[in-house]
């Protein structure tokens, strides 16, 4: 026998759940309609029938919100029926309250939980007795199942929701480093095809004086731009990591600007461009002289990259209020109203402005990063495409009572990461030969490397012996007897710090001074080689008046 039945309550705005009861007892099933019927809350379209054969054929049919299902059938059991279920419906079939009439006294308590184990394993929600059977038990029981069932649908659907959003953003971000790698690629491969095609041509050709001078001059320009490109991304590395780290003194920001203005001024006037520079004399900021004059130069390369040959930028320093402002305006490309929010955002670049050089857009990025760290801001305004952009930096000024109180302390291992600024002046003509007689012992496995550097010193009057590995280096040093080391860190079986400790029994009464010539560039390596012993890092590639200005420095701090 097979019925539909639908009951209604007073309140039409209530959601009608339909029910299939199942059961082979007429009396049974209207009594559990009558149980359901008395509920003032929910609304329930009841299905009914006497079969479980053709219950199977309901539940494809008709959308069930939920199952109240007797235990036991003549055709076939309620185990059967809800194993045929999950065959067919795997975890997405209705809810199910199981009936059982077992009595505590015919059935053992063990035989009892063990079955109302097993029909929560085959999906049951709740497991009722006949016996004990109330309007309010039932109704809560099929309530419950139908609400635990939505809020598994939800949490499924919501739990998919996020994975396809994970995916998207997995997606992306596959997307973004292809695109990055690309972009990484080719950066590298401009300067190294002029690199490579001028070196080429040195090699195999004879050139005129100013040919050979031009051919010379790209070759630098470019590893330059390669070095340039290096340090940028491990900036950008070390920002993401939060290891960025300043050396905080007071800034004479006049001195930082006329700095980064020399340093562009061969671009700026090998384009034609006007630098134009209103300095004020101001108070100054309390900061990292180096990383505000990357965040200058930067502004000003960002500038005369988008300007166009017989352009003009412009450099402002002046006070404002208990700011300094630092303004670089120029006459270049401008940017697009879309992009302008995006300007300082890392790997980003105009897509619509396709004929200015790109770039991996990390310069703007490093400005803002530093500009926030000393506490200040930056803005950029453009007009639009065609029409320049400006961009402003405002940095807190010291009051003249910090100035006055703050003494700048000699930081050992901050100086010992060099800046050759710092340094004293070293004359690059031979004549004045600054290292004159002075025996240096160059350790790396590189011979490449080793060969140049050791070439460098000799050209400034050093006498230079060569090792590619600890043993020999440790051979050198008792029978050369070195007046400084200046050795690579990274090495084939043994490395430079091991070379500095073997260097102990050699020397027990006191270390010669040693300087780290090294690839690492993080602030952690730095500290770490300092730590060791050496008295100086410096960071692969290095130039001749950098690399002699640090042996200078060493000599000169060398104790008695």
């Amino acid at each position: 026998m097979i019925s539909s039945l639908s009951e209604s309550i007073n309140t039409p705005n209530f959601i009608s759940h339909k029910i299939l009861i199942i059961g082979d007892v007429a009396a049974d099933r209207q009594r559990y309609c009558q149980y359901l019927r008395s509920d003032l809350n929910w609304r329930y379209t009841i299905l009914e029938t006497d079969s479980l054969t053709t219950a199977l054929v309901m539940c494809q049919n008709h959308q069930i919100d939920g199952i109240l299902l007797d235990n036991t059938f003549p055709d076939r059991t309620g185990w059967e029926f809800l194993q045929a279920l999950q065959q067919q419906f795997g975890d997405n079939h209705p809810p199910i309250v199981m009936v059982t009439d077992e009595s505590n006294l015919a059935v053992p308590v063990e035989v009892a939980v063990q079955r109302a184990v097993r029909a929560m394993k085959l999906g049951v929600e709740d497991y009722l007795l006949k016996q004990t059977l109330t309007p309010e038990s039932l109704q809560l029981a099929i309530q419950s199942a139908i609400e635990q069932t939505q809020l598994n649908i939800s949490e499924r659907k919501q739990i998919e929701i996020e994975r396809t959003q994970l995916l998207a953003e997995a997606e992306a971000a596959n997307r973004s480093k292809d695109e990055f790698v690309a972009l990484v690629a080719h950066e590298l491969r401009s300067p190294l095809n002029a690199i490579m095609g001028w070196a080429k041509l040195l090699q195999t050709r004879q050139f005129d004086a100013a040919t050979t001078k031009k051919a010379l001059e790209t070759i630098v320009r470019n590893t330059q731009s390669q070095v340039q490109l290096v340090e940028d991304l491990l900036d950008i590395s070390r920002m993401v990591r939060g290891t960025l780290h300043l050396t905080i003194t007071p800034v004479n920001l006049v001195n930082v600007i006329e700095t980064a203005l020399e340093s562009v001024r061969p671009t700026a006037e090998a384009k034609q461009i006007q630098l134009e520079a209103e300095i004020h004399n101001i108070a100054p900021v309390f900061g990292d002289f180096h990383r505000l004059q990357q965040l200058v130069l930067n502004l000003l390369t960002n500038s005369i990259k988008f300007t166009p040959e017989g352009g003009r930028v412009q450099v402002l320093l002046e006070q404002h209020h208990s700011q300094a402002r630092i303004e670089v305006r120029d006459t270049g490309k401008g940017i697009s109203p879309d992009f302008l929010p995006y300007i300082f955002d890392r790997f980003r670049q105009d897509q619509q402005n396709t004929t200015a050089k790109q770039g991996l857009g990390l310069g703007l990025t490093i400005v803002k990063h530093i500009a926030e760290m000393h506490n200040g801001t930056v803005t950029v305004e453009s007009q639009g495409e065609g029409k320049g952009a400006t961009f402003t930096v405002m940095l807190p000024l010291l009051e003249n009572k910090e100035v006055e109180g703050q003494r700048i302390k000699e930081n050992r291992e901050i100086e010992n990461t060099v800046s050759t600024s710092l340094l004293p002046h070293v004359s690059t003509t031979n004549s004045q030969s600054p290292l004159t007689k002075l025996r240096v012992l160059l350790v790396d496995d590189e011979p490449d490397m080793l060969s140049l550097t050791a070439f460098i010193l000799k050209q400034y009057g050093a006498i230079a012996h060569t090792a590619t590995n600890v043993n020999s280096a440790l051979e050198e040093l008792r029978e050369f007897q070195p007046q400084i080391l200046i050795s690579d860190i990274a090495m084939p079986e043994q490395d430079g710090y091991v070379l500095l400790q073997q260097m102990q029994n050699i020397y027990p009464e006191g270390q010669i001074p040693a300087i780290a010539l090294t690839a690492y560039a993080s602030n952690s390596r730095q500290e770490q080689s300092l730590r060791a012993g050496f008295r100086i890092h410096l960071t692969k590639p290095v130039e001749p008046e950098a690399l002699v200005k640090a042996i200078l420095s060493t000599i000169e701090r060398r104790e008695p």
